[in-house]
């Protein structure tokens, strides 16, 4: 009973010494995320230019894959070219959402004082604007899902698809929840210097 609890709180402190290390006392920690965030961001921007270019020369093209859905739209090109046209550019809008989205991310995390991450308004500017595009990615990830399940059929997809994202939309929710509290510290320190 005894060597239980001991290997239980062993295990928590082992959780406890592998989560302090992201923390705001550690500048490496947020150093690699806002780094990740622009790594992640320029490769959601890389997809846009082969979207593109598959879509030039779709009739040499055996496969146009969606990259959040991984659905080959291809043959949706000879049975409805308009839905094709409009799934595809759904899907090059919501790379270049999520691109955009992880580089204001990552000017958060560079805009962010360690000693004081209430203190700069530009943090609260970024992070609002990350929950805006958070909002704006599950909108149009709706819009394309609702349309690339109606069309499920022409395109002979065998298993069957989602209607909507839901993690997309708790993702959203989150940064929005996160974004307000932020967004409510600035103010109440900022109140609390121009009293001062």
């Amino acid at each position: 009973m005894n060597t239980s609890s001991t290997n239980q709180l062993s295990a928590v402190e082992k959780f406890l010494t592998q989560t302090r290390l992201f923390n705001l006392n550690n500048s490496r920690s947020i150093d690699s995320l806002r780094n990740l965030s622009y790594i992640i961001g320029l490769f959601a921007f890389l997809f846009i230019p082969a979207y593109i270019y598959k879509w030039v020369n779709i009739n040499q093209v055996q496969f146009f894959k969606l990259v959040f859905t991984d659905t080959n739209i291809q043959p949706l090109y000879q049975s409805s070219p308009l839905s094709f046209a409009c799934i595809s550019i759904y899907e090059i809008i919501k790379l270049a959402i999520a691109g955009y989205l992880m580089i204001r991310l990552a000017k958060f995390f560079a805009s962010l004082d360690k000693e004081n991450p209430f203190h700069n308004i530009a943090s609260k500017q970024h992070l609002l604007s990350v929950a805006m595009l958070s909002i704006l990615f599950f909108v149009v990830d709706a819009i394309a899902s609702i349309h690339l399940y109606y069309v499920q059929d022409l395109f002979n997809k065998a298993s069957a698809m989602r209607l909507f994202h839901f993690e997309y939309l708790f993702i959203a929710y989150f940064l929005n929840v996160f974004a307000q509290i932020f967004k409510r510290g600035v103010d109440l320190n900022n109140e609390i210097d121009l009293v001062i």
